[in-house]
């Protein structure tokens, strides 16, 4: 079943490949079509943060709001990451697109331990603070 799917989406990527290698793009990007998904992405994360906020207040809805929230985030995730892997596998990105997303991912991990090394940094700075000893001479 495996094989007879991946040779089915191999299949369909050489012919995309064949069709798009013969048209003529006037830049060497990709522009998506329009997606639902950022859009799903931002709401569930409105309501995640939502029902965070009331479930540590306790409210009896919270918990039901934040894994309502967090099951629409991995949805919609998932279908968002299914796209990108589809506009890959059909032929969709070109070596300048690829080029784009690696080096975003890069940013991205570096951007994230700049970022922990410096709340890492501040908080020893804070944690660690002065002792002082009050030595009264009598």
């Amino acid at each position: 079943m495996f094989l007879t799917v991946h040779r089915f989406i191999a299949n369909i990527a050489t012919l995309n490949a064949a069709i798009l290698g013969s048209l003529v793009f006037p830049h060497p990007y990709h522009l998506v079509d329009l997606s639902p998904w950022p859009a799903m992405t931002s709401l569930s994360l409105l309501c995640l943060a939502c029902g965070l906020v009331l479930y540590f207040h306790q409210y009896p809805a919270g918990g039901l709001l934040l894994c309502v929230a967090l099951v629409t985030l991995a949805y919609a995730a998932s279908l968002w990451w299914r796209d990108v892997i589809r506009e890959s596998t059909l032929g969709f990105h070109t070596s300048r697109v690829k080029e784009g997303l690696h080096l975003g991912m890069i940013l991205f991990i570096v951007s994230e331990a700049v970022f922990f090394v410096g709340v890492r940094r501040r908080a020893a700075i804070h944690a660690v603070g002065e002792i002082t000893t009050c030595t009264v001479f009598a």
